[in-house]
């Protein structure tokens, strides 16, 4: 079934942070060192920390109001830009430090480096009053809160305190994601969900991700800081929900594990707006651990989007796949013996030349599996305007075609990472098309690349 989270609305209060990826291929090492040199072919920036969490619940069709500190400085409005283009409610404290950055260098799929950009930051009297005012003000609407404690200094024990009494009176759950090793602050939150690293440092000691010691140190949490409920996540096994006496465990839906960049963002983001949808709280869980299985199979800090969520459903149209599937897929087909064509686009207003393309593709091989490229990339694509159909409507329209037999969304156009990942016996490509020197020089020597006329 397909949910409406359009009736949550998460406040999100944390540590912001500018991510920013340079991607390329390795081709050789340098001479100055043993590194590898990354020719670099795309940079982009992403909301990152708490604004992942946001850009999360705007992607899965929640809204979000957004509180946290950035500097005075380019980034501070790199990351405005962002979070205006998603339609997050932002509210950024300007102070003397720099807006938190990390760059990431990828090179061939594997992070190289990272560069972190920031200082610990201690907030004057003044930036504590214009966060408690933006508190008070989103407080009157909104139905869920998220603390994202990124452990850089925003989230202290006072605005922590003063931000869990004011929602506990509103009847507001409030949702934790704790990196730092001091939880007496979040005393009183309804969910705090951290991984077994996590929960070990709160506990002193190297918990083994077993059921009985998670068990057990979760419920020792519980009653040391009156939290109503902890929700730890395990990785490879899953989650475990300890409430009281009560015991959950929840197994992983991870198909592959590309990057954990951001997954623990999504998670949090996925119960916020299940929950302030009015979901109870083990569905809950079941759609954060699905969405946590999918976006694990994605590069970078990338957010989950609605209709990957409710693609990974029971019971919804088999056509539909996701990133994280395409492995196993192609495994299947290559035993069954299948020769896989793939091709990709906006296919936005579907015309006749459209469908002959399609055809002229799929009677190239015996399956035909397109990539749609996300409304957000098509937007950068179009200088800004972005699509007439949006991505649900474009979906819904190709798997509706009886020539094609999987769609999957992907998130730039050419989809190198995709294509590498598939390795499709064909690719196929419109006469001109945009990004195709760039596919032809990166696959042309493994995979056969042919070009079709819109005729």
């Amino acid at each position: 079934m397909d949910y409406d989270f359009s009736k949550a609305s998460i406040l999100v209060f944390g540590d912001i942070m500018l991510d920013k990826f340079h991607k390329g291929v390795v081709r050789r090492i340098s001479p100055e060192a043993p590194v590898p040199i990354v020719k670099v072919n795309k940079s982009y920036f992403t909301p990152g920390g708490a604004g992942n969490v946001a850009n999360n619940i705007a992607h899965l069709h929640g809204n979000a109001s957004l509180i946290g500190v950035v500097g005075r400085d380019l980034n501070r409005k790199i990351l405005s830009d962002l979070l205006d283009k998603i339609n997050v409610k932002s509210f950024l404290v300007e102070t003397d430090h720099p807006t938190i950055t990390k760059v990431r260098v990828i090179g061939e799929h594997q992070q190289i480096v990272r560069l972190d950009f920031e200082e610990t930051i201690t907030l004057e009297h003044s930036n504590i009053k214009q966060i408690i005012k933006h508190v008070n003000e989103s407080l009157q609407c909104v139905n869920t809160v998220i603390i994202s404690d990124y452990d850089k200094g925003v989230c202290t024990p006072e605005l922590c305190d003063y931000i869990i009494k004011s929602a506990g009176e509103k009847n507001i759950s409030v949702l934790v994601d704790p990196k730092c090793r001091d939880w007496n602050k979040f005393r009183g939150a309804t969910i705090v969900k951290p991984n077994v690293r996590e929960l070990s440092h709160a506990c002193g000691i190297d918990i083994v991700n077993e059921d009985n010691e998670i068990e057990e140190y979760g419920r020792r949490i519980l009653k040391e800081f009156g939290f109503k409920n902890i929700l730890v996540t395990r990785s490879e096994k899953g989650m475990s929900l300890i409430s009281g006496d009560d015991v959950l465990h929840f197994h992983s839906e991870a198909k592959e594990v590309f990057d954990v960049s951001g997954a623990g963002d999504t998670v949090i983001a996925t119960l916020a707006v299940s929950i302030g949808s009015g979901l109870d709280l083990a569905t809950s869980i079941h759609l954060a651990n699905k969405a946590s299985g999918i976006v694990v199979g994605k590069s970078g800090t990338a957010p989950i989007e609605y209709i990957e969520l409710m693609t990974a459903q029971e019971g919804r149209n088999k056509k539909l796949v996701h990133s994280g599937q395409l492995k196993n897929l192609m495994n299947d087909l290559r035993y069954k013996g299948k020769k896989v064509v793939f091709t990709y686009g906006f296919f936005d207003s579907i015309q006749k030349w459209h469908i002959s393309f399609l055809k002229q593709s799929k009677s190239r091989g015996d399956v035909l599996i397109v990539g749609i490229v996300s409304d957000e990339s098509a937007g950068k694509h179009h200088g800004g305007r972005g699509t007439i159909s949006n991505l649900e409507e474009r979906m819904e329209v190709l798997t509706a075609l009886e020539l094609i037999d999987y769609v999957v969304l992907v998130d730039t156009a050419p989809p190198l990472n995709v294509i590498k990942e598939m390795m499709p016996d064909v690719v196929t490509l419109r006469q001109k098309q945009d990004g195709d020197a760039v596919l032809e020089k990166e696959c042309a020597a493994k995979i056969k690349i042919e070009r079709i006329s819109k005729g």
